[in-house]
């Protein structure tokens, strides 16, 4: 069983929640004991027994005596309603690796108040980490007086202490959360403030700070200031709910231009460092306003780089913030340089995502057509034309329209200016009879250029009894958009064949390397053999009548 702590706005308020609580856990067979308050006349009803008896009274040297009860891990002062840390540790005879990460490891601060003096430690036990020696072995002279400071020091911490009651609850009191993000070289940090506005006066009060010490891998300044703020959002999103302020005005501030300027900026814009945490950023708290804050106005700096334990209490910025807040209701002016005009590291190049295709060099006619006879009779119609302006002799017969001849030299035409696209090295070798480039990818097939300078395929099949253009096929690219109409107008042909019938039609004329490949991306794209390979759908079956289902 762990100690409740609640709280109302209100004593009728308070003293209802304790009737409540008093009866729900009394039905249960759990009596509530030890009960404590900052209002006497809430302990009014209560049995003597059920009260929390005074403790032991605690001072300091020059400090007036004060009575306080443990309070998860915390001292409250139930007379002044503050809350204040208990410090009392052995001293360390040997400063070891050892026993400062223990030291450490005792320093209990829940939301985060001490945390310039907690990451000071952090850093200090990486660099210790860093000198690579044993647990045991003394550390050197440097970091050995670092550490007797900051042991000699530390009691100062009682006397520092906190409010508990955070200003805000009443219906005429204006809130605002601030939050603060900061980075230096050796940590980052983040820390919220609650502004109060009530009857014209302003209160700042510090309601929870976290930190963490920069990874060994070196990381940029700008990155960091981007995981703090990054670490704000966070700490922001869990503590907005636990002190009811989650429709109150949110305005963030950071020191740097670049991390502002990243996350003003849309996550596709960065590389995916940057893009991840700017995107986590965006959608955690879309309503939040950020603002550009001086570094030495900043309350995360205090954080970020460190405080000894007897510099901590007399440092108001980091208790109160920066002075302007307790003055300024603003508005502020929001960060609003728009990052596309800014140049900002870690910028995602702004490039078309393409594939280099040879297709891209052939004529733009070859591309406008979805059909090979299509294209093959405007072709035809187009080198008629081209004939009679040269003053060509044409045959009597092809004064009407275009004939198989006409048709075919039209195809040889479109495969010649593919081959010399696609296979411009291979065409030099082969017309000057030298042997292939060693990467070529025809160099298995033995090509040849026949008499009317089209490559086809070689071999040992020149005596066979068959056709030339079946013994030895034209060589088609795989790229060429002449290529994917042979094999549609082939499937066609087939009547919308399966794979091996179309390429065994196309086969009878070409040869396509990664054909088998090809005809099957081609076959699934296509309408109707996608409409007449689909599942015929099966109607269910009605409900078996009474008769058959009743014993």
């Amino acid at each position: 069983m762990d100690d409740i702590l609640p709280g109302a706005s209100t004593l009728q308020e308070a003293k209802e929640i304790l009737r409540q609580l008093v009866l729900v856990c009394k039905a249960g067979g759990f009596p509530l004991k030890k009960w404590s308050a900052n209002h006497p006349q809430l302990l009014s009803t209560l049995p003597t027994e059920d009260c929390l008896q005074q403790e032991a009274r605690w001072w300091l040297p020059g400090a007036s005596p004060m009575t306080f009860h443990a309070t998860l891990g915390l001292r409250w002062q139930p007379c002044d309603d503050l809350f204040s840390f208990a410090t009392s540790q052995p001293t360390l005879s040997t400063i070891t690796k050892r026993s400062v990460l223990s030291l450490t490891a005792k320093l209990f601060d829940p939301l985060g108040w001490l945390s310039p003096t907690t990451v000071l430690a952090k850093t200090l036990i990486q660099s210790t980490w860093l000198l690579g020696i044993d647990w045991d072995t003394p550390l050197p002279d440097d970091h050995e007086k670092a550490w007797l400071r900051f042991q000699a020091e530390l009691p100062q911490l009682e006397r520092l202490h906190v409010p508990r009651w955070l200003g805000g609850g009443s219906t005429d009191c204006r809130l605002e959360v601030h939050g603060f993000a900061d980075a230096s070289v050796r940590a980052y940090a983040a820390v919220v403030h609650l502004k109060t506005e009530k009857n014209g006066e302003y209160g700042v009060t510090l309601i929870a700070a976290k930190t963490k010490v920069a990874p060994l891998k070196q990381i940029s300044l700008p990155r960091l200031e981007l995981s703090a703020a990054t670490l704000l959002v966070r700490l922001v999103q869990q503590t907005l709910p636990l002190i009811g302020a989650e429709k109150a005005p949110l305005h963030l501030w950071s020191d740097s231009t670049v991390a502002l300027g990243w996350i003003r900026g849309h996550p596709s814009s960065w590389v995916t460092f940057v893009a991840n945490r700017v995107s986590e950023i965006q959608t955690s708290l879309p309503d939040a306003l950020w603002h550009h804050v001086p570094g030495r106005e900043n309350p995360a700096d205090c954080a970020s780089r460190g405080i000894f334990p007897g510099e901590l209490e007399a440092h108001p910025l980091w208790w109160k913030g920066p002075s302007w807040l307790k003055t300024e209701s603003g508005p502020w002016t929001v960060f609003g340089d728009d990052p596309s005009n800014v140049e900002l590291p870690d910028r995602r190049a702004r490039s078309h995502a393409t594939v280099f295709d040879k297709r891209g060099d052939e004529p733009e006619l070859l591309l406008q057509y979805s059909s090979l006879q299509r294209l093959l009779r405007i072709t035809a119609w187009c080198l008629r034309w081209l004939r009679q302006r040269r003053r060509q002799p044409i045959l009597l017969n092809r004064d009407g329209g275009v004939d198989a001849e006409e048709l075919h030299d039209a195809l040889i035409y479109w495969i010649r200016v593919v081959q010399a696209v696609n296979f411009k090295d291979e065409l030099k070798s082969l017309r000057g009879l030298k042997s292939l480039p060693n990467r070529s990818p025809l160099n298995k097939l033995s090509p040849f250029v026949d008499d009317s300078g089209v490559i086809r395929v070689g071999g040992r099949l020149r005596h066979f009894q068959m056709s030339f253009e079946a013994t030895h096929p034209i060589i088609l690219p795989s790229s060429s958009r002449i290529t994917h109409l042979v094999i549609d107008a082939h499937h066609r042909r087939s009547l919308h064949g399966g794979t091996q019938l179309t390429l065994c039609s196309i086969r009878q004329e070409f040869w396509i390397p990664r054909g088998r490949s090809l005809v099957k991306n081609h076959i699934h794209r296509c309408v109707r053999c996608l409409r007449w390979r689909s599942a015929t759908a099966q109607p269910l079956m009605g409900d078996l009548p009474a008769p058959r289902v009743t014993p």
